[in-house]
């Protein structure tokens, strides 16, 4: 189905010409109501006599041969841009899925300016202007006019362009994606070489910031070398930077679920922590959302995971903790007897949870474990409102302050322990200085 939106005022020749041009199964016809003091424009569709041309010629429907009962009339202010946009937006969204002629030679700026940005609101909306030759500065009058398709979309996608960059401000990379691709196959966007790189440079980083925010560090290095071919010499470093960091964390994932992989890279310990502090800026981009319960869901996950990289620096696996390393370290024999106990219960194998990592750390006399101790009990305080959401044991909401109390006590917690771990005294990276994901695209 074809539909037909124009704004009514002026001249009626070039409204007859765009009538008779879009040959539409249905017209809309966005008339002045005539609350600016002036008569309105609805005379102009369907008075009677020759209401058109001086009184020379008949009303638009006549002069167009338009059937009534195939025509729409809507009463606008004339002087008001956001009445015509909210009157002829309904429309659009009715006829999202038929062809739809907007043609805003007629009527007043105001209500033209309403009818365009109604349009611009969707894509394959098709913008016509009736022009023609001008031999002075009077208006085309029709008489040797003829019907214009603007550059459609255009206005479509700079906007959408717009609400990319405001997402990647708010460093949502994933709802950006669908927006770029949708721009992608937006007939007459980017059809320049410009705009063509433009929107590739948008949609690699939206990619490689996306896999990262989601964890998937392999794919975001491989997706920040393809990035880094297309951007100015002088942002190289700063996205060579994040390719760097992401390769150490890709290795790091590897270090932490191979155990003989972590005893051939030895010096490549450190760089688990550095899962850690991207769960921590994780969790802070989630709180930035108001997902609360995803962020304290990842500082819990932290806090376990820096007790579990820690003890795996000494090669024990909390997932099957090895009895006679520990006992290698130096554990009292109460320690011994009770993991052994455990093992006993559990099939030979023996499974650490957060505090049991913790303390086994205390038991082994690490200064991780001893700065366990007298934070202990803040500590599990402040993770019981994880215990408690939705997300983990219970159906609890967790409110902005929830979050701000455990994030301020597991933040405090984890620096002391960097300030405390020697395997990081060599380490430029620590969590105070360990770099966020971009708010702005670097081009």
């Amino acid at each position: 189905m074809k539909i037909l939106i124009l704004t009514i005022g002026g001249s009626d020749t070039p409204l007859v010409k765009s009538i008779e041009s879009a040959h539409a199964d249905h017209v809309y016809f966005v008339c002045s109501d005539g609350s600016n003091g002036q008569a309105s424009s609805v005379s102009m569709v369907t008075g009677k006599g020759n209401v058109c041309g001086g009184n020379s010629r008949p009303n638009i429907m006549i002069q167009s041969g338009t059937n009534p009962e195939q025509t729409t009339i809507l009463e606008v202010d004339p002087d008001e841009p956001a009445d015509t946009f909210n009157v002829v937006l309904p429309v659009l969204k009715k006829h999202r899925n038929d062809q739809c002629i907007v043609d805003i030679t007629g009527g007043t700026k105001s209500m033209a300016a309403g009818l365009y940005s109604a349009g611009a609101e969707f894509r394959d909306i098709n913008f016509t202007i009736v022009t023609g030759y001008r031999s002075d500065l009077h208006p085309v009058t029709g008489t040797h006019s003829y019907a214009t398709l603007l550059k459609k979309n255009v206005v479509f996608g700079k906007r959408r362009m717009i609400i990319v960059q405001s997402l990647i401000r708010k460093q949502d990379y994933e709802s950006g994606i669908p927006l770029i691709e949708n721009l992608f196959r937006t007939e007459g966007f980017g059809s320049d070489k410009a705009s063509s790189s433009k929107l590739n440079q948008l949609y690699y980083f939206c990619k490689a910031f996306s896999a990262w925010d989601n964890f998937d560090y392999a794919e975001s290095r491989e997706l920040l070398e393809s990035y880094i071919e297309m951007i100015s010499s002088e942002q190289k470093k700063v996205i060579a930077d994040y390719k760097s960091l992401a390769k150490r964390l890709a290795h790091a994932v590897d270090l932490f679920y191979d155990p003989s992989t972590r005893r051939k890279y030895r010096k490549g310990r450190q760089n688990m922590y550095l899962i850690i502090y991207d769960l921590i800026r994780n969790a802070k981009r989630k709180a930035a959302k108001g997902h609360f319960d995803d962020a304290v869901a990842r500082l819990y996950r932290a806090t376990e995971m820096y007790a579990q990289v820690t003890l795996m620096q000494f090669n024990i696996d909390t997932s099957d903790v090895d009895i006679a390393r520990v006992a290698q370290l130096g554990a009292d024999k109460p320690v011994i007897d009770e993991l052994k106990r455990k093992a006993s219960e559990n099939g030979g194998k023996v499974q650490i949870p957060l505090q049991a990592a913790y303390q086994l750390l205390a038991d082994l006399h690490h200064p991780i474990g001893n700065l366990w101790k007298p934070e202990k009990d803040k500590i599990t305080d402040s993770l019981t409102i994880r215990n408690y959401s939705l997300l983990a044991h219970g159906i609890r909401h967790v409110s902005t302050d929830d979050y701000e109390k455990v994030s301020r006590i597991i933040i405090g917690f984890l620096q002391k322990c960097d300030d405390q771990n020697k395997e990081l005294a060599k380490s430029k990276i620590k969590l105070e200085n360990y770099m966020d994901l971009p708010n702005q695209i670097i081009l």
